[in-house]
C-alpha cells in the first residue's frame, strides 16, 4: 500500500485498513470464545455443538458433555496452517466415567489441506463423557458433536453466594501426602465444592514453608497426590467409594479451584500435595461449603 506525499493516508486506504484490522479481531475472538481447559479434573463443559480454535504448537484440551442414551456423533476437521514447517497431528477421544474408551479419532497431515473424519459411538444409558483433545503443531481445529448429546447450560455454571453453605470444617495434617483425609462429606453430581483454607506447612528439606495455595517450585523427579502445577499446598479429589477397590472421579489444587463442580457423585477427601511429607510441620484448616444443586 503506497502512502501519499504529504504522508497521510486516502479515504480508500483508511477504510481498508480498519476493515482488516476488524476482521482480524474477529478472527481471534472466534478462536478464543470458547474456554479451553488443560485440566483433567476439570474439563471444560460443552456448551456448543461445534467447537473451533488454533494452536501454534502442542496442547492438551479437556471438555466433558453429557450424552445418551442412544448414538453420539463426532467430527473433527483440521486445517494445518500456512506457516507451519511440519506435520500436524490430532488424536481425540472419548471416555466414560471409569476411563473406558468409547471412540477414537487420530490422523497425522505432512501436506497442505484438511484433515477430516467422522465416527459414532452408542451409549446404553445416561452418560457424562470425558473428551481428550490432543494437538501438535500448527493448525486450526473444529469438532461437532450431533445426536444424543445434552450440552451443559450456561446458567449452571457456578452458584451465587447465598446457595452455599457451610458443611465442614476440616484440620488437614502436613504430613497426609498420600494418606487423604476423608472428610465424610457425600457430595452429588451438579453440587459446587467451596474449599477456604487457611494456615501454612513447613515440606522441609530446603523447599520451603507454603501456604494453602502451595508453590510452582518443586522437586520434580517425584510422584505427587496430584501432578498439578502447583504442588506443597492443598489437594483435593472425589472418589466412588471409599475401601480399597474406589475410583478417583475428580482431582483438584487449592491454587487451581477453590470452586468446583461435581460430574460424578461421591466422597470428598483432602490432603497436602506432597511426595514425602513425613517430615513435614504444620497444617491447613479448611472450611468446605457446598452449594446443592437443586433436584
Amino acid at each position: 500500500m503506497r502512502i501519499n506525499s504529504a504522508n497521510k493516508l486516502s479515504f480508500s486506504e483508511r477504510v481498508l485498513i480498519t476493515a482488516s484490522c476488524l476482521m482480524f479481531v474477529l478472527l481471534f475472538l472466534q478462536g478464543e470464545n470458547y474456554a479451553q481447559s488443560a485440566n483433567k479434573y476439570n474439563p471444560t463443559p460443552v456448551r456448543s455443538r461445534e467447537i473451533a480454535g488454533g494452536v501454534d504448537s502442542g496442547k492438551t484440551l479437556y471438555y466433558a458433555f453429557t450424552a445418551g442414551p442412544g448414538e453420539v456423533r463426532a467430527s473433527v476437521a483440521i486445517m494445518r496452517r500456512p506457516t507451519a514447517t511440519g506435520a500436524t497431528e490430532y488424536d481425540v477421544t472419548f471416555e466414560d466415567p471409569k476411563g473406558l474408551r468409547l471412540q477414537r479419532m487420530a490422523a497425522i497431515n505432512g501436506g497442505a489441506g484438511e484433515s477430516s473424519q467422522e465416527k459414532t459411538f452408542r451409549l446404553q444409558r445416561k452418560t457424562r463423557v470425558l473428551m481428550i483433545v490432543k494437538l501438535s503443531g500448527s493448525l486450526d481445529y473444529k469438532i461437532k458433536l450431533d445426536g444424543a448429546v445434552k450440552l451443559d447450560r450456561e446458567e449452571e455454571s457456578l452458584p451465587i453466594e447465598d446457595d452455599f453453605s457451610v458443611i465442614k470444617t476440616i484440620r488437614v495434617d502436613g504430613k497426609t501426602g498420600f494418606n487423604w483425609v476423608d472428610t465424610g462429606i457425600v457430595v452429588k453430581a451438579g453440587d459446587v465444592v467451596r474449599l477456604s483454607a487457611t494456615g501454612e506447612v513447613d515440606v522441609n528439606a530446603g523447599w520451603g514453608v507454603h501456604g494453602p495455595e502451595g508453590t510452582r517450585e518443586f522437586f520434580t523427579n517425584a510422584s505427587y497426590p496430584i501432578n498439578s502445577r502447583f504442588r506443597y499446598g492443598l489437594a483435593a479429589r472425589i472418589t466412588l467409594g471409599s475401601g480399597r477397590n474406589f475410583l478417583e472421579t475428580q482431582k483438584w489444587a487449592y491454587a487451581d479451584a477453590r470452586e468446583m463442580r461435581v460430574t460424578r457423585s461421591g466422597i470428598l477427601w483432602l490432603t497436602v500435595n506432597d511426595d514425602e511429607p513425613d517430615d513435614n510441620t504444620g497444617q491447613f484448616v479448611v472450611e468446605v461449603a457446598l452449594a446443592r444443586r437443586s433436584r
